[in-house]
């Protein structure tokens, strides 16, 4: 088996904790194929039914949909190794729920449903990473549901803020970058930036580069009242 392919497999969290010798095995027994994609390629659609595991090995995708308005909406950018929309690959609405198109070229390794199936029999740990994603990303979707509850800028970033300080309330670091906070909200980078610095103006926090402190934090809390 191609010692490349099982270390970059390893670096998707599907695989994790299963040693190469294992991986090995695994691989020798599903079949799977591996693509090229030129860059701008349309790997799915939106509603296209999702028969398939793929995994980035190697360049970037990004997800989006098309408003009522007919504008495109970035969702998300997904970097390799991730795995493209793995939790819609079962139940009885497996649809992709946006396009996915590449920013670049990239090469994707391609898993049947029916592969995936015989995975999961041949190792617990794949099933366990699976089981342990789609549990993270319920929670991340919950997440999103209660962002999206909040009308304002301001109390989407309050609440993100403050759901950071479980180890230090008066100090955070944020774990995104701008675009991808921006992203996450559903709102523009612009909007978001104008809106971090109003909030510093307003004597709400303090921002240094990625770090963010509250010189009262009961304002903020205050704001989701």
């Amino acid at each position: 088996m191609d010692n490349l392919l099982i270390n970059r497999l390893q670096l998707n969290p599907l695989f994790k904790n299963i040693p190469d010798d294992e991986m090995d095995l695994m691989l020798e027994e599903v079949p799977y194929k591996i693509k090229n994609f030129g860059k701008e390629y349309r790997i799915a659609n939106k509603g296209d039914v999702c028969i398939r595991l793929i995994i980035l090995l190697k360049g970037s995708v990004r997800g989006e949909i098309i408003d009522f308005s007919g504008k495109m909406i970035k969702i998300e950018d997904i970097n390799a190794p991730r795995a493209l929309a793995p939790i819609f690959l079962f139940g009885s609405d497996n649809h992709f729920p946006v396009d996915v198109t590449t920013n670049e070229e990239c090469e994707v390794i391609i898993f049947s449903r029916e592969s995936v199936l015989k995975l999961f029999q041949l190792h617990r740990q794949f099933l366990e990473n699976y089981l342990n994603i789609s549990a993270n990303y319920a929670t991340l979707l919950v997440e999103k549901v209660n962002f999206v509850s909040f009308k304002t800028i301001r109390q989407k970033i309050s609440t993100y803020l403050l759901g950071l300080t479980s180890n230090d309330p008066e100090v955070v670091t944020l774990d995104r970058s701008m675009q991808q906070l921006s992203d996450f909200f559903g709102v523009s980078r612009p909007s978001l930036s104008r809106e971090f610095g109003k909030m510093e103006k307003d004597g709400l926090i303090v921002k240094r580069h990625k770090q963010i402190s509250f010189p009262n934090r009961n304002k903020l809390v205050r704001l989701l009242q």
